[in-house]
């Protein structure tokens, strides 16, 4: 017998907006990727996330990371002039008739909202142990870094590395192509982040952590796989492990 869970839009929908809210105003990341989103909303599908910020984006509240590329004059045209190309990514952000909206509510509503978000990775966290080590440590703080230290800099260039392995894959943009869109956009967010300014732990966690441990084990045995292991390995170290 088919089921069918309803899913309540109007509540998801204000969910979703508060975490543009908050992401925008609490981390450099201009855009937040469908995959951030979808790990605050484990128990939405994919489909459904998107069909809320679309209305989002109708409404005005929000827009979505568009790419301007420019390419040689087209052999069909009459003039000389490029031509322009406009391709929508899967990375979105609020605008301020959104952050407006979100600050009329009370405090009462926006704890009520808050509640059905959850904040952390959307992998499984106790089997990874990527929970915050002391129940003292602010997640949402931001993270003093020393890009100075070896192991700060072996970090970011291998998750750069992982970056690249992952665009350079024909076969993943051919077999899952909006699964590899949000991956990278996830990635190149969180990257553009920590080189900004100070990310929070959670935001590394969500946007670093959890796709590459996806890539790793989706992948396992292959370059993108193992490129992706070594970046998840050495963040994980040097920001969630003991110290």
């Amino acid at each position: 017998m088919l089921k069918v869970d309803l899913v309540n839009f109007a509540a998801l929908e204000e969910a979703v907006l508060a975490v543009l809210a908050h992401e925008f105003q609490n981390s450099a990341v201009e855009y937040v990727s469908l995959a951030t989103l979808m790990s605050r909303f484990p128990q939405y599908s994919q489909n459904a996330i998107r069909e809320v910020l679309y209305k989002i984006v109708r409404g005005g509240s929000g827009r979505r990371m568009q790419e301007v590329r420019k390419s040689g004059k087209s052999p069909f045209s009459l003039f000389d002039q490029e031509q322009t190309e406009f391709i929508d990514h899967d990375a979105w952000r609020i605008t301020q008739a959104g952050f407006n909206e979100v600050a009329k509510w009370d405090a009462r509503r926006q704890q009520e909202v808050s509640s059905r978000i959850t904040w952390t990775a959307s992998i499984d966290v106790d089997s990874l142990d990527l929970a915050v080590q002391s129940p003292d440590v602010d997640e949402w703080a931001p993270l003093p870094i020393d890009r100075q230290n070896p192991k700060f800099e072996a970090a970011m260039g291998a998750v750069e590395d992982a970056i690249d392995t992952i665009s350079a894959d024909n076969g993943y943009a051919v077999s899952a192509p909006e699964e590899r869109t949000s991956i990278l956009a996830s990635l190149k967010g969180s990257v553009e982040a920590i080189k900004a300014g100070m990310p929070s732990l959670a935001s590394i966690r969500a946007g670093l952590l959890a796709p590459l441990r996806f890539i790793s084990e989706k992948f396992v045995g292959t370059a993108m796989g193992e490129t992706a292991k070594k970046a998840f390995e050495l963040f994980w170290d040097l920001f969630v492990g003991p110290k």
